[in-house]
């Protein structure tokens, strides 16, 4: 099976699931520390306490293309560099 190069998740998800939960899962099912990225549009001080202490990072929805294409890139970048 192919392993992503990234994963972008949003933070809320189906039921009382979370995108950290997801990265979680996937990282432990493939068994790769895939470069994540969460976003969210819910600035509470909980829900950010909660994706910082996941050593994930975030941005805040609405998230501009140029941003996230950015991030993309630097991650591809440190990705192909190791």
């Amino acid at each position: 099976a192919a392993v992503p190069r990234a994963i972008v998740a949003d933070f809320r998800l189906r039921g009382s699931r979370t995108g950290v939960d997801c990265v979680a899962a996937v990282r432990q099912r493939l068994g790769s520390e895939i470069p994540a990225l969460i976003v969210t549009g819910d600035s509470g001080p909980e829900r950010i306490a909660h994706i910082e202490a996941s050593g994930l990072e975030w941005m805040s929805k609405p998230v501009p293309v140029a941003r996230l294409r950015s991030w993309l890139q630097s991650t591809m970048t440190v990705a192909s560099a190791t």
